[in-house]
């Protein structure tokens, strides 16, 4: 067994187990079908930020998956999109890949207040 090989199955059997940290997330690609795959998710912070209508609650986390085509993502896009607690995150961009493992830097915006005509509307 390569090296490779036995790094892809320790992320696989170690740093990917359910029992452990990671949990089932569905990653959609846009153009492709919806599937369930594992991930460590490392949710951040929440923080209100300035938009061009009003206020917007950011939400970010970092979604660390394998590079396998089965199992994970091997070819992520900024259209993507992950689910995990029952809510939709954009792919905000990503980083590695060449060991086996890739982390999808993912964010969340909610607007919170609205901004019309020099008047704000608290959502």
């Amino acid at each position: 067994m390569s090296l490779r090989t036995q790094i892809a199955d320790d992320i696989r059997k170690v740093i990917l187990n359910a029992d452990d940290a990671a949990e089932t997330i569905t990653y959609t690609p846009a153009s492709g079908s919806a599937k369930s795959i594992k991930a460590v998710v490392l949710r951040g912070d929440v923080r209100d930020e300035a938009a061009d209508d009003g206020i917007q609650k950011a939400q970010r986390a970092d979604v660390h998956v394998s590079t396998d085509a089965t199992t994970g993502v091997s070819a992520p896009s900024i259209r993507d999109t992950v689910t995990f607690d029952g809510l939709a995150w954009a792919v905000d961009s990503w980083r590695g890949g060449d060991a086996g493992m890739l982390t999808l830097h993912v964010v969340r915006f909610d607007l919170i207040e609205k901004s019309d005509r020099g008047h704000r509307l608290r959502r």
